[in-house]
Parts: C-alpha cells; sequence; structure tokens
C-alpha cells in the first residue's frame, strides 16, 4: 500500500482568524485528507481538500471524480461548478437550493466514492504544436518593456523569459525548459482566471517547474501564448492581460463563435475538458500561423486528440511514489531551491 506524505504549507484557517465561514468539516481518513465546506457568498459554497495546502495531483483526480457524479445528479439549483487542483467552487441558486441539503449530497458521494487508487478516469490526450520564443511573443514582451517596466530580471535582450525560468530553476538555459515541455504531460485540475483557459500541472516530480510572475503583470498578452506562473502552465486562450512568463505560443482553444467542427460539434467554446492531459511538439512559427487561419477563418485543421484516453490511478500513483522517481523528484528540487536563493526576484 503507497503511503501518501502529510501536507506541508501554510495552513490559512491557523493564520486568519477573524472570521469563520466553515460549514462542516469531514474528517481525514486513510484514502483523503479532511475536506473542509465553506461559506463563499449567498450562492456559492466552496470545498476544499485539506487544511494545509499541497500539489498532489490525486487530490484534484478525487476531487474531477467526485465533480463529474455532482454534475451526474442533476441537483435542481446547482448551476456550475468549478473544480481545481485541491477544491471545487459549487455555484447554486440559494432560492432553490439550501446550502446544507448541498452539502449532504456532496458528503453522500464522498462517503460512496472508492479510495482514490481504484479509479480509472476518462482522460483524453490532447497535443498541441509550439513555437517557441515566436515573434508574436516577443513583440508583446517588447511592448511592456516599452510602457510598463524598461527592466527586469525575468527578461532578456531578446525580449524572453525562458533564460530566467532555466535561472530560477537550476537549469544550464532554455534549451533545458524547451526539453522539459516538450517531453512532459500536463494534467488539466480545471478551468478558470478566463474564458477557455484551463490550469495544467507537470505530471513528473522531477521536473516540476517553478517560476515567479510579471511585476507588475503585462497590460497586454496574445492569444495562444503559452506560459508558467508558480508551478501551473496556462495558455492564453483570447486576447488579454497576464503575468505568466512566457515560452512561445500555440494554435487557438477557444473559440467563441463555434465556427470550427471542434467546437460546433461539441457546442462548446472551449477545446478542453477537465481531466485532459496535454503535451506538446515543436513546429515553427508559420506552422501556428497556419493553425490561426485554419481554425478561426478556413475551420478545416483537425486537432490532434485522442477521445479514448483514461488513466489508471491506481499505476499514477505507485510509479509517482517509486523510490526511484522520489529520489530524483527531490534531486531537482534540491538543486531548484539552491537557484531559488541566488536567483532576482521580480
Amino acid at each position: 500500500m503507497t503511503t501518501i506524505p502529510k501536507p506541508q504549507g501554510v495552513n490559512a484557517y491557523l493564520t486568519n482568524k477573524k472570521y469563520d465561514n466553515i460549514l462542516k468539516v469531514l474528517p481525514a481518513t486513510m484514502e483523503r485528507v479532511e475536506i473542509i465546506f465553506l461559506q463563499a457568498g449567498d450562492g456559492m459554497l466552496k470545498i476544499e481538500y485539506g487544511f494545509n495546502e499541497r500539489m498532489y495531483i490525486p487530490d484534484s483526480m478525487r476531487i474531477n471524480a467526485v465533480d463529474e457524479l455532482l454534475q451526474k445528479k442533476k441537483i435542481k439549483g446547482v448551476i456550475e461548478t468549478v473544480p481545481t487542483l485541491r477544491a471545487n467552487q459549487v455555484w447554486f441558486d440559494p432560492t432553490v437550493l439550501n446550502i446544507n441539503k448541498l452539502i449532504d449530497e456532496i458528503t453522500e458521494i464522498e462517503d460512496n466514492l472508492p479510495p482514490v487508487a481504484d479509479l480509472v478516469l476518462h482522460s483524453r490526450q490532447v497535443r498541441l504544436p509550439i513555437a517557441f520564443e515566436d515573434n508574436v511573443t516577443k513583440d508583446f514582451i517588447k511592448y511592456y518593456v516599452d510602457h510598463q517596466r524598461a527592466e527586469s530580471p525575468y527578461i532578456n535582450e531578446d525580449y524572453g523569459n525562458m533564460d530566467y525560468v532555466a535561472q530560477y530553476n537550476g537549469l544550464n538555459g532554455k534549451q533545458d525548459i524547451k526539453d522539459i515541455v516538450l517531453n512532459s504531460t500536463y494534467y488539466n485540475s480545471g478551468h478558470g482566471f478566463w474564458p477557455g483557459g484551463a490550469f495544467w500541472w507537470n505530471m513528473d516530480p522531477r521536473v516540476q517547474l517553478y517560476v515567479p510572475k510579471y511585476n507588475p503583470p503585462r497590460m497586454r498578452t496574445h492569444e495562444g501564448a503559452v506560459g508558467m506562473g508558480g508551478p501551473c502552465l496556462y495558455i492564453y486562450s483570447t486576447p488579454s492581460g497576464g503575468g505568466y512568463q512566457l515560452f512561445g505560443r500555440t494554435i487557438p482553444i477557444f473559440q467563441f463563435s463555434l465556427k470550427h467542427p471542434q467546437y460546433k460539434d461539441y457546442d462548446s467554446p472551449l477545446l478542453f475538458r477537465v481531466a485532459d492531459r496535454l503535451s506538446f511538439y515543436e513546429v515553427d512559427e508559420e506552422e501556428i500561423l497556419y493553425g490561426y487561419e485554419h481554425i478561426h477563418n478556413q475551420t478545416d485543421y483537425k486537432y490532434d486528440i485522442d477521445y479514448e484516453g483514461e488513466i489508471v490511478v491506481k499505476d499514477f500513483i505507485e510509479w509517482y511514489h517509486s523510490p526511484q522517481i522520489q529520489e530524483e523528484a527531490a534531486a531537482f528540487k534540491k538543486k531548484q531551491a539552491e537557484a531559488v536563493a541566488v536567483t532576482p526576484k521580480p
């Protein structure tokens, strides 16, 4: 049996006692951490997993499984859910559904859920092209330099961020960053921040990059920009502001018009689904521009998606906690911590 490490991090509930919005706590078991139900507004219920923060992808897999079962219940009054890495937020109509009734419904799902290691999650495999440090990305970084912050430790003389990401993680240079991005698989814990966006987490603990965000954030970021903030990889679905360190650009992942069959057939402007896995392959800038033309205008671009993929959670947990993987992950984190200590902060 795999021993799951206890969470490490700040317990926000011990550091802020000005008010208490906790409605109910399900105690920790051998299979999961505590589950905390919090009032998050008249029509919002937040469910957090664990009093202490931790980045542990099987927590997200459990949350996604519970969320799927909650959706299947079709509870009258539930409007939308927003699952994340270690929490879920439920938007509901309080004139239709009592919050305590909602908590009872979720508790029932939790009480009857199999151990997370016994779950098999439907998980599409999405492959996207990426052009590193393309001209569009550089132009937007240059705009930041010209209009917001002329000098910063995270932008090099060629208007790129990858050298800084490498330095912050104790790596040799941008090629190391490319190799990690191209050889990693990322897990989607859920959508948020901006329509069409998804939060991607590297499934391999041996190469979990971490980097601080821009300070101040950019006023402008282009559609398809691929970047990282903290340990999270993100693709900007539309032009917007943003603060993630930028790697390059990929093809469209959001289409409000639903013109392309990928979006029209699913009646959704979102390319991604919760629990998707994502990987990248490198292309030149011309292929990215081709993607924009043939997705938004000609609508004949074919996305590379394996719709029948799945994650056997037991296999992933056993691999994740195997001695070799944990030893190599610890070595990477040690080198990363040493680099963080001497790298200029934003």
